[in-house]
C-alpha cells in the first residue's frame, strides 16, 4: 500500500494527470508519508481519499486531521493541505487539538518537522487578522497549555491570543470561558498576560453565571 500511495503522489506531482497543482498547493500533495512512520492502515485510508483529492472539500480535510492517530500522522496530513487555499482556521484548530490528544507521540521527530514551524506560522496569521471563532480560539489555547511539556516552545504564542480572546469573549458559551481559565491555572503565565487577560475574562463569566446560569453544566464549573 506505501508503495502503491507513494507513486500516486508522484503522478499527481508530476501534473501527467492534468490536475492543478493549486489543488494542492504551491509544492504540490505531499510525499512525507513515503517512508515515514505513519501505518499501514493509515496509509491505506490516505490512498483511498486520493482519488477524491481533487474535489476534496474543507470538512474532508478536517476529518482526515482529526481521524490521525498518531502526531506525526496529523503533521504529514496537515503537510499535504496547508499550501492549498482550502486550509483555512477549523483546520488549523483541529490539528492542534488532534496533537494535544496524541500528545504522547511527540518526540524530537515531531517537533522538527516541516509541518510544525507551518502550523504555527498559520496560527500566527489568523490570531494577526482575527479570523479565528471563540471555540477555535478557546481549544487551541487550551490544547498549547495541554502540550506545554512536549512542546514548550508553543508558550511563546500565549500573549497573541489576547487581542482575539479579547475580540470573542462576547460570545464565549461556557466551555470556552472554562477551557481558558484552565489553561490559565495550568499555565506558568507572567502577570503582564494575565493583567490584560482576566478583566475580560471576568466580565464574561459574570455574564454568564448570572445572566445565563443554566448553560453551565457541571465539567464547565469544575
Amino acid at each position: 500500500a506505501a508503495v502503491v500511495l507513494c507513486g500516486l503522489f508522484r503522478v499527481l506531482d508530476s501534473g501527467s494527470l492534468g490536475i492543478p497543482s493549486a489543488i494542492f498547493g504551491v509544492a504540490g500533495p505531499s510525499l512525507a508519508f513515503c517512508g515515514s512512520a505513519a501505518s499501514e492502515r493509515r496509509l491505506a485510508k490516505v490512498a483511498r481519499q486520493a482519488e477524491t483529492w481533487p474535489a476534496i472539500s474543507p470538512r474532508e480535510i478536517t476529518t482526515l486531521i482529526s481521524t490521525s492517530e498518531t502526531a506525526v500522522a496529523v503533521l504529514d496530513t496537515v503537510g499535504s493541505f496547508i499550501d492549498s487555499r482550502l486550509f483555512n482556521e477549523i483546520h488549523v484548530a483541529t490539528a492542534f487539538t488532534k496533537l494535544a490528544k496524541v500528545k504522547a507521540t511527540i518526540g524530537q521527530t515531531e517537533r522538527e518537522h516541516a509541518s510544525m514551524g507551518k502550523l504555527v506560522a498559520s496560527l500566527r496569521s489568523f490570531l494577526q487578522s482575527c479570523s479565528m471563532k471563540e471555540r477555535q480560539v478557546t481549544i487551541v489555547w487550551w490544547a498549547i497549555a495541554s502540550m506545554q511539556q512536549e512542546l514548550p516552545e508553543l508558550l511563546s504564542l500565549m500573549l497573541q491570543f489576547v487581542p482575539t480572546i479579547e475580540h470573542v469573549a462576547k460570545d464565549m458559551v461556557p466551555r470556552d470561558v472554562s477551557n481558558v481559565i484552565w489553561a490559565c491555572a495550568t499555565c506558568t503565565l507572567d502577570d503582564q498576560l494575565l493583567q490584560k487577560l482576566l478583566p475580560t475574562l471576568a466580565e464574561r463569566v459574570f455574564e454568564l453565571l448570572f445572566l445565563r446560569p443554566d448553560d453551565f453544566n457541571g465539567q464547565d464549573i469544575a
